[in-house]
């Protein structure tokens, strides 16, 4: 009954048993108590400070990751922005970048709440645009002493090439800060000639770390306020045992140890509890009725044994979740890989030409096709795509786009009337704005006219028979689903026998190695086989494996398309 009539506070019970003991047996004796006390409740907590810490720590390189990835795309999107806008007007110069209002709306955009998008010339290191119009021409070179970690991102942009990285900013007040930039080639010639513009996309990378920086700070500032009262009681206790009476120290022994007991079962429980829990067992809950800070202690660690509970239990579902997606992505996988011809050679009794092509996506899915099929008996269709974008939405557009090619190809159709077809239906309804490269052919197999329409799209590589492989002039048109009035312009080719084409997505010659360069048209012509006797399954093997060969251990950025086809002649 005494027991449940009074309640003390933790400190009042330790003041209690420290009265009457003398001044040297008192201390000591007192000593250890606290000191295990004081041991056992950090060991307690420790197990949830460093669980703590790890989740903080977790969570502050995803969001930091996550921040990294989506400062990179914005200036990869807005560069594409401005690369069609540029396009659109070919007679824009450097020095009309600045005084076009239009294309500054589109260069200045927000990155987060605090960064920005800006156009700088990575040939003479001036900006060009900016969010704020007195930092426009200024020269960056001038900062290569001040700010170091600034200016070996800007001088790796040199030459409109791609660059990323962290660097220190010093604020108007004088401070550093962390930022983090990606600076992306604006890949388009200016009406003078010049090139080497680049998109900058930069803002503070605590903007995204910063919540956890918070609640690592209060996990950090209650932790030590824990310790710092733990040190409080005990020179609260030394104090008072210097005033003990010397004659109450039997008495107080006896009482002493009697409290100890009392007081130390608890902290022995949280010990154990903390053992049980450490060992796996998250089903176990501690039991402590002494109705103080223990007592608190213990539901505290009962909640967190509880939360992390349902922290595993969380995580084994977004496990399964993630598996299920990986499984529904690798059919999708299997089911794009069998909308495009695989059987090779697709017409066998058809000897006046070869064919053979490959397809290697980047992702699970992607958005590169190529497909071939007679529209009669003697012309021949073939084309090759490549959708803006990767994954699932891209596979989508492409097998519409695949689909419209078929069924807009009919008799006495032109390749480039086909494409402008396509492209009307593309147009409609197109919200999310994705759009499609395309370059269709039309090949009469007994005469070896071959009328074409390119729609955007990588010039092809063409072998004469005797000769060497070279690009082909096309007309570069526009890429199909962004303007409903899009030009397409055919032109016309007549093949001779041993004769041989090969259509290619930018997956190749834009494949890149660790060290961020590119395979380049220079290498892909080198990778080709010439010679009367072409074979195309050795000869787009041969390519597939120079670009793996050049890229070594660096991850696939993009599809890898390639179609050949070889003229044999009338052989009837």
């Amino acid at each position: 009954m005494l027991k449940n009539r009074f309640k003390f506070k933790i400190t009042t019970k330790v003041l209690i048993l420290l009265l009457g003991l003398s001044f040297l047996s008192l201390v000591l004796f007192v000593y250890i108590s606290i000191s295990s006390m004081k041991s056992l409740c950090l060991y307690a907590l420790e197990g949830g400070k460093s669980l703590g810490e790890s989740a903080v720590n977790d969570s502050k390189t995803a969001l930091e990751k996550l921040g990294e990835n989506a400062i990179k795309q914005k200036a990869v999107d807005v560069a594409k922005q401005i690369e069609i806008y540029l396009k659109d007007r070919p007679n824009m110069t450097k020095a009309d970048i600045r005084n076009d209002n239009e294309l500054r709306k589109i260069a200045v955009q927000p990155v987060g709440t605090t960064g920005y998008t800006a156009v700088v010339d990575a040939d003479v290191f001036v900006i060009l645009i900016h969010k704020f119009p007195q930092q426009e021409g200024k020269d960056l070179i001038g900062l290569k002493s001040v700010l170091p970690t600034f200016w070996s991102i800007v001088e790796s942009s040199a030459g409109g090439k791609e660059s990323s990285g962290y660097y220190d900013w010093r604020e108007v007040d004088g401070s550093m800060k962390k930022k983090y930039a990606h600076i992306a080639p604006i890949n388009v010639i200016t009406a003078d000639g010049k090139k080497g513009l680049t998109l900058w996309s930069t803002t503070y990378i605590d903007e995204f770390s910063k919540p956890i920086e918070e609640t690592k700070s209060k996990i950090t500032a209650a932790t030590l306020n824990l310790v710092e009262s733990i040190d409080n009681q005990k020179r609260k206790v030394r104090n008072i045992l210097i005033g003990s009476f010397v004659i109450m120290i039997f008495v107080v022994s006896v009482i002493s140890y009697r409290l100890a007991k009392r007081i130390t079962k608890p902290i022995l429980a949280l010990d154990k509890g903390a053992n049980i829990v450490g060992s796996g067992n998250l089903d176990y809950n501690l039991e402590v009725k002494t109705g103080d800070e223990i007592e608190d202690l213990a539901r505290t660690f009962n909640k967190m044994t509880y939360d992390l509970k349902i922290y595993i239990k969380d995580l084994k579902e977004t496990t399964a979740a993630k598996e299920r997606i990986e499984s529904e992505l690798k059919i999708a996988h299997d089911i794009q890989i069998s909308l495009v011809p695989r059987i090779f050679p697709p017409f066998p009794n058809r000897k006046e030409f070869d064919l053979f092509a490959t397809l290697e996506p980047a992702k699970e899915v992607g958005g590169d096709f190529y497909d071939f099929f007679f529209i009669d008996e003697n012309n021949l269709c073939f084309c090759i795509g490549d959708v803006s974008g990767k994954g699932v939405p891209a596979s989508l557009f492409m097998a519409v786009t695949r689909t419209l090619i078929r069924t807009k190809s009919i008799r006495g159709l032109t390749s480039d009337k086909v494409l402008i077809r396509v492209n009307e239906d593309l147009c409609v309804d197109n919200d999310t704005c994705m759009f499609v490269t395309i370059f269709c052919a039309i090949l009469n197999i007994e005469t070896g006219e071959m009328e074409y329409a390119n729609g955007g799209h990588n010039p092809p590589l063409f072998y004469r028979n005797g000769g060497e492989f070279s690009f082909m002039e096309v007309n570069k048109g526009m890429a199909l689903g962004v303007m409903e009035d899009a030009k397409v312009i055919s032109s016309k080719l007549k093949l001779k026998p041993n004769d041989t084409i090969l259509l290619y997505t930018d997956g190749v010659n834009e494949a890149m190695n660790p060290e961020g360069e590119q395979f380049s048209n220079k290498r892909f012509k080198e990778a080709l086989s010439n010679g009367e006797d072409i074979n195309l399954m050795k000869l787009l093997g041969k390519i597939g494996t120079e670009v793996k060969k050049f890229t070594r251990d660096a991850p696939q950025s993009d599809d890898i398309t390639m179609l050949a086809l070889k003229y044999n002649g009338n052989t009837r």
